[in-house]
């Protein structure tokens, strides 16, 4: 894993996989322990103060535990990410992507991955997934959700940057959260939508 991979990761926060039976795994005692710390919010990155490790060390850990789909994985800001690809390995993007992650601009490496992620997301999630929010969230849970999730794509936080293509997605991203945000925080507009996309 390079250091961009590494960085990338450990901005990520494993949760139990829902319907796991931890007592039917045959943890040792490294895993049990990091598993033990693992609440859905907590980043990769946290997790590695808590068990005193390096993050090579619970990296590794998290992907055997992984493998045996004891956890999954959310982003730094708690949303069910990772299925609706928030999160995915450089392998898996398409070609429009590859070549907007190589083209000139001010943006970070790990800044364009979490922009093409959550444009990805745009096309393929639910208005509950693009806030990052699930159960039954309370209607200011849903305005927090939104104005921190709008905070970290609006336009203006890249004024005077060298975007590229990146600009029209960061207004695509920011539009579709707004709109997110105008189903689910109307009770009656989420009631519907909650029928036909029940909330994770």
């Amino acid at each position: 894993m390079s250091d961009v991979d590494l960085a990338v990761f450990l901005e990520r926060a494993p949760s139990l996989a829902p319907g796991v039976d931890i007592t039917s795994l045959r943890l040792n005692v490294e895993e049990g322990f990091l598993l033990s710390r693992i609440d859905g919010r907590t980043s990769a990155a946290t997790l590695c103060d808590m068990v005193n490790a390096t993050p090579e060390k619970v990296a590794g850990t998290l992907r055997r535990l992984e493998k045996m789909k004891a956890v999954e994985w959310l982003g730094a800001e708690g949303a069910a990410l990772d299925k609706a690809g928030l999160f995915f390995d450089e392998s898996d993007l398409n070609d429009e992507e590859r070549a907007a992650l190589t083209e000139p601009g001010d943006l970070k490496h790990n800044e364009r991955l979490r922009i093409l992620a959550v444009e990805r997301l745009l096309a393929n999630g639910t208005y509950w997934e693009v806030l990052g929010v699930s159960g039954r969230p309370s209607t200011s849970e849903i305005k927090r959700a939104y104005f921190k999730a709008s905070k970290e794509f609006h336009p203006d936080r890249y004024f005077g940057k060298k975007l590229g293509s990146f600009g029209k997605k960061l207004e695509k991203i920011f539009n579709g959260m707004r709109k997110a945000y105008e189903v689910l925080a109307n009770e009656q507009l989420r009631g519907a939508y909650a029928k036909k996309f029940p909330p994770p």
